[in-house]
């Protein structure tokens, strides 16, 4: 018999779910969708320029372009509006969650001699993200996605995602 939380044989299940979750968001094909990405990588910057300088200063608004950055793919435009959101809001949990997500996006593609610094940088994050909020249960997502691309040595590990898988379902039965 096993030791772990009853309810766990859907572990597996979330973890597999999570991968295909993080593998669809970003994937473009043909030519349609570049030239779609180049308009609304082209909007948001017209958007950006036009802020006002009160609006600039505004966490929820950096976030919301930093989300639109990340989604169509420029990851360290993205990560560089998550630091702005989290230096103007320093113990908001989600913002520390998204910077989190920028820096796995990014060290997913990223050349081998950068993702290990970008992956102690994703870590940090979402470590920070749960310690202002422990039922932030996106960035305890994140979490567990991290440790399961990344090797023990490196921080992650497939025990340590199955552990934060099981800290999910303690907090969020299913």
């Amino acid at each position: 018999m096993s030791n772990r939380l009853p309810g766990t044989q859907y572990l597996g299940l979330v973890i597999l779910f999570a991968g295909l979750t993080t593998t669809t968001h970003g994937s473009t094909s043909g030519a349609a969708s570049e030239s779609s990405l180049e308009s609304r990588s082209e909007k948001t910057a017209v958007a950006f320029q036009r802020l006002d300088e009160r609006q600039r200063e505004d966490p929820a608004r950096l976030l919301k372009l930093g989300i639109q950055a990340l989604r169509r793919g420029d990851y360290m435009e993205a990560i560089d509006l998550f630091k702005e959101s989290v230096e103007l809001a320093p113990r908001e949990s989600d913002y520390h969650h998204w910077l989190g997500n920028g820096y796995a996006w990014a060290a997913a593609t990223a050349p081998l001699t950068a993702k290990a610094d970008l992956g102690r940088k994703c870590l940090q994050a979402y470590r920070v993200s749960l310690e202002l909020d422990p039922d932030n249960l996106p960035a305890r997502f994140g979490l567990m996605n991290f440790y399961r691309h990344v090797p023990r040595l490196l921080g992650g590990g497939l025990g340590r995602a199955y552990d934060e898988a099981e800290e999910i379902l303690r907090r969020d039965p299913v």
